[in-house]
């Protein structure tokens, strides 16, 4: 990931943040694992608990418990998965939770047979 970019920034007022690295995976693989809710909670160590509450083909509401450093957070988000001809977008949005607002997205593309592009954003608003 020697190609990482992080950067600050803004949607609908909400401030968040954005980061793009390379992953020497191919776009499936990573889609499949983000997709998969214990892959997923696997990746991150300050996730406690997370709960797949319901599910359809394309669409999950999970429940998660986060170790968020100040306290403990919990919230349920919608998670949305949107494929493309060369990767998938998993989008999120809060539906209930210790937070004000959570909206997102994973953005997975292929790169090569064997490579990746992966962009993250999260905008994140915790006042209550």
């Amino acid at each position: 990931m020697s190609d990482l970019k992080i950067e600050e920034v803004s949607k609908r007022g909400i401030k968040g943040v954005r980061a793009s690295f390379s992953l020497s995976h191919p776009a499936e693989l990573v889609i499949d694992m983000m997709w998969d809710v214990d892959q997923f909670a696997k990746l991150f160590p300050d996730i406690k608990e997370l709960k797949l509450i319901s599910s359809a083909e394309n669409a999950q509401d999970v429940h998660y418990r986060i170790d968020a450093v100040y306290k403990e957070v919990q919230y349920t988000l919608r998670r949305v998965r949107l494929q493309r001809d060369n990767g998938a977008d998993i989008e999120w949005k809060m539906l209930k939770g210790d937070m004000r607002d959570i909206v997102g997205a994973w953005r997975i593309t292929e790169s090569g047979e064997t490579a990746s592009r992966i962009v993250y954003e999260s905008y994140v608003d915790a006042s209550v």
